[in-house]
Parts: C-alpha cells; sequence; structure tokens
C-alpha cells in the first residue's frame, strides 16, 4: 500500500511539473526553445485526416518505387505490407517487409504516424537468428531512419534514402557481410 502510495505522489509531483514548466526548455521544444509542430495546427480535423492518408499513400508508392531494386536487382521478395491500426481504425505504422531467405535476410520499410512514433526507419534483420526488435546487432541493424519532422506530405526523401540505403549497406543487402563481423 506504502509503495502504491508513494506511486501516486510521484505521478502528481510529474504531472505538476510537466504542466506548470512550459515555458522551460523541454518536451516539443527544439535546439532553439521553439515550439515543435507539425504544420498541421491550423489545419480542421477533416483536413488533417485527409493529409495523413495522403502521407500514408506517397509513403507506399515510394518505398516500392524507390525500393524495388532489392527485388530487381537482389532477388528479394515482393514486398509484404503490414500495418498497425489503433481500435479507433487510425493506422499508425506501414511496413513494408522484403525477404530473402537465400542469404538469410529481412528488410524492414517502416513508417509510423502516431505523435509517439518516431517516423521512418529501414533495419536489416538476420532472420536465422532472430526478427525480434532488438538493439543487439547481431540481431537487427537500424540502417536509416528519417524523424518525421523532416518529412514532406509526397515522401520525396525516400528516393534519396534509398540510394543512400543501396550505397551504403551494398554487403548487407547482398548477405555478403553481416555489421561488426
Amino acid at each position: 500500500m506504502t509503495g502504491l502510495i508513494i506511486f501516486v505522489i510521484a505521478v502528481l509531483i510529474l504531472t505538476y511539473f510537466l504542466n506548470n514548466n512550459k515555458s522551460e526548455k523541454g518536451f516539443g521544444t527544439n535546439d532553439n526553445d521553439e515550439k515543435i509542430t507539425y504544420g498541421d495546427e491550423e489545419m480542421t480535423p477533416e483536413a488533417r485526416s485527409e493529409n495523413f492518408e495522403l502521407k500514408r499513400i506517397h509513403f507506399q508508392q515510394n518505398t516500392l518505387k524507390y525500393f524495388n531494386f532489392l527485388v530487381e536487382e537482389f532477388g528479394y521478395n515482393q514486398p509484404q505490407h503490414k500495418y498497425n491500426q489503433q481500435d479507433n481504425g487510425t493506422i499508425i505504422k506501414d511496413e513494408l517487409r522484403y525477404t530473402n531467405e537465400g542469404i538469410d535476410r529481412l528488410i524492414l520499410i517502416r513508417n509510423g504516424y502516431h505523435p509517439y512514433d518516431y517516423g521512418f526507419d529501414v533495419c536489416i534483420y538476420r532472420p536465422s537468428i532472430s526478427t525480434a526488435y532488438s538493439d543487439d546487432n547481431n540481431i537487427r541493424f537500424l540502417a536509416i531512419c528519417v524523424s518525421k519532422e523532416s518529412q514532406d506530405l509526397e515522401q520525396t526523401y525516400l528516393q534519396k534514402t534509398a540510394n543512400d540505403f543501396k550505397e551504403g549497406f551494398l554487403p548487407q543487402i547482398k548477405g555478403e557481410a553481416w555489421f561488426g563481423e
């Protein structure tokens, strides 16, 4: 019971601190102490929803287009599309999974849209070891990430990102090397 009381008091203190210190640099501000915005604060909920859906469509189309080299040049399977959906129906993350069992590779290309998600990332896995989302470079390697704040509605960053991924991680994509080995 004492532990519960201490927990409740800690939560109340933390809530008070977060609500009363908004002028201090902290959550939701950049290095210049300016509020981080996503460009949609003045939009109606309908317009925000429309932009969100356009971003998802552009992410899927551009990922299929610019990362197609995985299929065409390196024998990966056509990507499998998965998504995470909240109970209210809102999709909060898209994921395209490229696999090549012959070289023991899984490449996940994801974009998270939920306010607490980071944004875009590309991870390389060795499925024979694990496909767990781990910080262990023997299991998963986070190759590239792009924050939500650095993305545009049209998802044009994906062309450069795909090129950078191909050039920077070619031995791993081909299954010829792994990180740190």
